[in-house]
């Protein structure tokens, strides 16, 4: 008893150190704080001297995930994104193509190499338009193991890091020489930013959060037969976070987003804690190739089409990081440029990442499986 008790406070403690470190230690904050989580979980986990409860780490992933995805949709405004950013959601909607048509071209080539490459796909799709939410969801509706995750996740950062500081370095000029310059005089939107935390709003998002749960797993008690109940609980979850969205009341509650990327670096300590060492040496060096492949083929096609269509530097720039990043990504890339009127249209699009990432991560899977 005792033990489980310290292992679920490693579990919940885990992500505020890391939240401090990223803070204040430099490396951290270049790393980021849920590659921090996993490492730990990876670490720990891996320690022969270290028992870890490997039911609890399962069930706390788990529903993890399921509280994570509507904490950090509450906050979309999608209509008023829809309304005032036509361009930015032209570049964003072409960046969705792009990794969808990257995804399906980099499958086939290494469907000798990876086991469930499909899935993966499908994987990559969610974490390349959504984020890190979206990789545990899909990878969780679909099945994947333990080890898959990690792997992933692992060749993720090693892959995107390099290019997240391309951006915020030579980026802009590079992009320049090939892009229109943005227009002067932009417009930011006229969206709320997210605010800080207050516990009444946190706890009322939570309880949202719950239902959006209980509404999601009800729905995939009643699936049809053959359609993984799984997969339907996770697009019954994401369906009611977006729904409720709608409500101006659910938006304006302060601290939602940052509760749920909260959970979710403790679904990163939990999984990392449960993955196999050598499964993840194993699987990694194909996987890493993989993901290469899929973040350059979909960039290159993603400039092009955005040349093509007229689209400008800045707002292709911060979709693309918005696609292949996530909103905690978007400042500095757009300080980078130059353009602080671009962070909020960057912020909005990461955000409609995390509400269609799911949806378009399995249905990829689906198509190519």
């Amino acid at each position: 008893m005792i033990g489980t008790i310290i292992q679920l406070l490693f579990f919940l403690l885990v992500p505020a150190a890391a939240l401090w470190l990223e803070r204040h230690v430099r490396v951290v904050a270049v790393m980021g704080s849920v590659a921090l989580c996993y490492i730990i979980g990876f670490v720990i986990g891996n320690t022969p001297s270290i028992s870890v409860d490997s039911q609890l780490a399962m069930d706390l992933s788990t529903a993890a995930v399921a509280l994570a995805i509507p904490l950090l949709l509450f906050s979309l405004d999608f209509v008023s994104w829809l309304r005032q950013a036509p361009r930015t959601l032209l570049a964003f909607l072409w960046v969705v193509v792009a990794v969808c048509l990257a995804s399906a071209i980099a499958a086939p080539i290494f469907s000798e190499r990876i086991e469930d490459n499909a899935k993966i796909a499908g994987m990559l799709v969610g974490v390349y338009t959504g984020g890190t939410p979206n990789l545990a969801a899909v990878g969780k509706a679909l099945g994947v193991s333990n080890e898959t995750f990690v792997a992933v996740n692992a060749a993720d950062v090693l892959v995107s890091s390099p290019y997240y500081l391309f951006l915020i370095t030579l980026g802009p000029r590079v992009f320049g020489r090939v892009l229109q310059a943005p227009a002067l005089g932009e417009v930011e939107l006229d969206v709320d930013q997210i605010a800080a935390a207050r516990p009444s709003h946190v706890l009322i998002g939570f309880v949202l959060a719950v239902v959006c749960v209980g509404l999601g797993v009800g729905a995939s008690k009643l699936s049809p037969a053959g359609i993984p109940g799984e997969a339907v609980a996770i697009l019954g979850i994401t369906t009611a976070a977006i729904a409720f969205s709608f409500h101006p009341r659910v938006r304006a509650l302060e601290g939602t987003f940052e509760a749920g990327n909260y959970i979710l670096l403790i679904f990163c300590v939990t999984i990392g804690t449960i993955a196999d060492l050598g499964e993840v040496i194993r699987s990694s060096i194909w996987i890493v190739a993989y993901v290469a492949t899929v973040i350059f083929t979909s960039l290159t096609i993603h400039v092009v089409l955005c040349r093509l269509s007229g689209i400008d530097r800045d707002t292709t720039v911060i979709t693309s990081t918005a696609a292949l990043f996530g909103p905690a990504f978007i400042g500095p890339v757009s300080v980078r440029l130059g353009n602080r009127a671009i962070f909020v249209s960057g912020l909005m699009s990461g955000l409609v990442g995390y509400a269609v990432g799911n949806y378009l991560g399995l249905l990829i899977a689906w198509l190519l499986g």
